[in-house]
């Protein structure tokens, strides 16, 4: 696998190497051509490698691979499928309670087994979040404020076979913050208080097959880290700050 570091002046290129023994990281720097000068047949190959990613000042797909390079130096069959459903979810912190925010989940994701029982799972998705109050809430403060938060999110998970029909599963996830934006109960409000643009969550669920393709998905998604602080600025002990709690309904189609 050939990755690609751009930087304002050369370009890096990452060399992985997977096998059975582990995995191996060689780094090449190589001087970007300049304006006017024709491009060798080296660099024109270069485009025809069948798996590489450029990377701008953004080394997420490097720390994904590093991650999962022992599980990918065991294995080399992979299965790929997609998944759409929605997203119940709440925030911490911001006076509301309930899981009455409902957003879309939908994305995709590739595994690769690690044994008879085990496999590690990696996800590329987007999801919903946020928090939305009812009808009471609204009455006893119609200027109480709510997000509407969007993530693209590549969760990482362990995944064991408990049953014929059933797998179980838990990893962490790494979050980007792509759509954020607040309202009362009559119109939209300036965020005041950013939030942060990266989450870190822990997930855990649970895969139920209802045929060799198809499967139904149930999984609970927590930050673990703060996505911003306290209004006061205050903490309390664990509680740093406002947090996002999911609950994710999807249907899965296996490749």
């Amino acid at each position: 696998m050939i990755l690609y570091e751009r930087t304002a002046e050369r370009l890096f290129t990452v060399h992985m190497c997977f096998s059975p023994d582990g995995c191996s990281f060689r780094l090449t720097p190589t001087p970007l051509q300049r304006r006017g000068e024709e491009k060798n047949s080296e660099s024109r190959n270069a485009h025809f490698i069948p798996i590489f990613v450029r990377m701008r000042k953004n080394p997420l797909f490097l720390i994904i691979s590093i991650f999962i390079c022992p599980a990918l130096s065991q294995a080399q069959n992979f299965k790929a499928g997609a998944f759409a459903g929605i997203s119940t979810s709440q925030v911490s912190g911001d006076n509301l309670a309930g899981f009455n925010k409902v957003g879309l989940y939908a994305g995709g994701f590739v595994n690769t087994a690690m044994g008879e029982k085990w496999k590690v799972q990696m996800e590329i998705s987007y999801i919903g979040k946020g928090s939305r109050p009812t009808d009471i809430d609204r009455e006893a403060n119609p200027y109480q404020i709510y997000p509407t938060l969007n993530y693209a999110e590549v969760p990482i998970l362990f995944i064991y076979k408990a049953k014929l029909k059933i797998n179980i599963e838990a990893g962490p996830a790494f979050g980007v913050l792509v759509y954020s934006r607040e309202d009362d109960s009559f119109a939209e409000r300036e965020i005041e208080r950013p939030y942060n643009r990266t989450e870190f969550t822990f997930i855990a669920g649970i895969d139920y097959f209802l045929s060799e393709k198809l499967s139904i998905n149930s999984r609970w998604d927590n930050s673990f880290l703060p996505i911003r602080k306290h209004e006061s600025g205050q903490t309390y002990g664990l509680n740093r700050g406002q947090y996002n709690t999911e609950i994710i309904f999807s249907l899965r189609y296996h490749f």
